[in-house]
């Protein structure tokens, strides 16, 4: 998303398939790398989608694209269906407490149509002087394709790449049926970030 697009009220995230998962059937099992800009891609671990960006991806017919390689997240405070916004509205609020001082507000987000459902972090704390924003009522996201710029600067550092994870090997359980593992750890879910308190880029340097 460019940055002349991008403000206060409205802004994205930028998420790339995580190649090393491998192949899998469908979204719903999909792992993604993810950042507003650059920097952040390989500081967080990959997550699974919520139900309410699934939708968004659908709506926007990007399931192929975004299985292959990735896609763009729009949010913002205002939309349209028309133009290919899917609004969500405010259903519950949670605050994390860290530290002594600083606490950390969270959003769950449900769709007025359908059971599709999403988490939002406030992103702007108190650091600083950083004057928190607070939340909107309604939110409307909108998945995009990669820009070419993000697609192939995933491609030049590997972010994409599977590290032999789609090499079909076969195992002793091809052939002989084992018992069920123990029970795994799910994965976890990623939240979307809130309103920004400036415009960003991607390819801009992340503030620190």
């Amino acid at each position: 998303m460019d940055k002349t697009v991008q403000s206060r009220a409205r802004w994205s995230l930028t998420l790339f398939r995580d190649g090393k998962q491998g192949d899998v059937s469908n979204l719903g099992e999909a792992r993604f790398r993810y950042g507003r800009w650059a920097d952040e891609v390989d500081e967080i671990h990959s997550r699974e989608l919520p139900s309410g960006v699934i939708r968004a991806i659908d709506f926007a017919r990007l399931s192929e694209e975004a299985m292959e390689s990735g896609f763009e997240l729009e949010m913002s405070l205002s939309g349209s269906i028309e133009s290919g916004w899917l609004p969500f509205d405010t259903a519950l609020s949670v605050t994390t407490e860290f530290g002594r001082r600083y606490q950390r507000p969270q959003y769950l987000y449900v769709s007025p149509d359908d059971e599709s459902s999403l988490n939002m972090i406030q992103t702007v704390l108190p650091f600083c002087g950083n004057r928190p924003r607070e939340p909107p009522t309604r939110l409307w996201i909108r998945a995009r394709e990669l820009p070419l710029r993000a697609l192939f600067w995933a491609l030049e550092n590997g972010v994409l790449d599977s590290d032999g994870a789609d090499d079909h090997q076969m195992t002793l359980s091809t052939w002989v049926e084992l018992p069920p593992r123990g029970r795994s750890r799910k994965p976890s879910v990623l939240s979307l970030p809130g309103p920004p308190s400036d415009p960003y880029g991607f390819f801009e340097r992340a503030p620190e």
